[in-house]
């Protein structure tokens, strides 16, 4: 049994990308051979390549909220930050508040320079409920006023470029407060060259936490929880997915969110459309049910990303679950040793 002292590593600081690359596709490649235990370097553009006619690729559609706000007090114009989490119902949202003492319940605070109201109606620590006053145009205030949510490990403040390179092509969804950043490598173009070339796409929506970014805590992985996240995917996309399924095509999820999504909606031996939540929790020993094929980012130190990938390493037949661990790890000293970009605006890699 792996602890949490094993997903581990020692990343040096300039590796963290601060930055996307110059365009989406000029991000660098690693492709990953699980059984033959292989590494292949190479550019993302490259993907195309190792994709076969028949295969199916599963891009997660969320739309990531421009949801940090600035804010203040509107009795004493205390200044405040306010991280929108999980919008519960029009005008009403789960939020983070920094720093939390000042913001009571039943106090009113007004956001950045729209003056838009909002009123703590719970605190349950560490969030909070607030409402919005009831207008017209909130959505877009929202958007205006707010701040790209870049992770914590991205030292700089959001500008222009994060609006969009933070965001895929194809965010459709709003409803997450961080990136599906495997699908950030894509362009417009290029999906549709893979499409060309016989590859299905589709889309389920995950909207991923703030609780992606929370490293897991506790040794013991079995009482390890995620937080609950909302997912949803349509029948059409279950319908071609079980055909490229049954037809002996490849799954690929492109990010663990996908994954995760994909892996939640399998039961009773087929996918199966769903809405509701997810606290899919996967980690080693994990038997994955649908998905072949994953293209990921480099993920954080015990973080339940990494977690995910290590299982996924470890599901093939010729591999022990250390054995996959262990090459796992090693494919991060490889992306170390050659300079790999890590974390949101990083590289990739195509595990096989």
């Amino acid at each position: 049994m792996l602890n949490l002292k094993d997903f581990n590593y020692n990343l040096p600081k300039e590796l963290i990308a601060q930055y996307p690359a110059k365009e989406r596709r000029l991000s660098r490649l690693m492709i990953v051979d699980r059984k033959n235990k292989s590494i292949e370097h190479r550019q993302f553009g490259d993907l195309i390549n190792f994709l076969k006619k028949g295969d199916a690729l599963v891009l997660n559609n969320t739309y990531c909220l421009p949801a940090r706000l600035r804010a203040k007090r509107k009795n004493t114009g205390a200044k405040l930050e306010v991280l929108l989490i999980r919008k519960i119902r029009p005008f009403v949202y789960e939020a983070l508040i920094k720093p939390s003492k000042r913001a009571k319940k039943e106090e009113d605070i007004l956001i950045g320079d729209s003056k838009v109201r909002a009123k703590i109606i719970e605190d349950i620590p560490p969030k909070k409920v607030i409402t919005f006053d009831k207008i017209k145009d909130l959505d877009k205030i929202l958007e205006k006023e707010g701040e790209v949510p870049l992770p914590p490990y991205i030292k700089r403040t959001p500008d222009e470029i994060d609006r969009i390179r933070y965001q895929t092509v194809y965010a459709k969804d709003k409803g997450a407060v961080a990136s599906p950043t495997a699908g950030l490598h894509f362009d417009k173009e290029y999906l549709n060259q893979i499409k060309e070339k016989g590859i299905k796409i589709t889309y389920l929506t995950l909207h991923i936490s703030y609780g992606t970014f929370k490293p897991i805590t506790d040794e013991d992985l079995l009482k390890g929880k995620l937080f609950a996240e909302y997912f949803r995917i349509e029948k059409d996309a279950v319908d071609v997915l079980n055909r490229v399924k049954s037809d002996g095509g490849r799954i690929i999820a492109v990010g663990t969110s996908s994954c995760r999504g994909l892996e939640s909606a399998y039961y009773n031996k087929r996918l199966n459309p769903v809405e509701g939540e997810t606290e899919l929790f996967i980690y080693p020993p994990y038997k994955f049910k649908f998905t072949d094929c994953l293209i990921t980012n480099f993920h954080l130190p015990k973080s339940s990303l990494l977690m995910l990938v290590s299982a996924f390493f470890s599901d093939v037949d010729n591999l022990t679950i250390d054995e996959g661990h262990n090459f796992l790890m090693k494919v991060y000293s490889e992306a170390i040793k050659k300079g790999y970009r890590f974390y949101s605006y990083g590289d990739a890699m195509f595990i096989q």
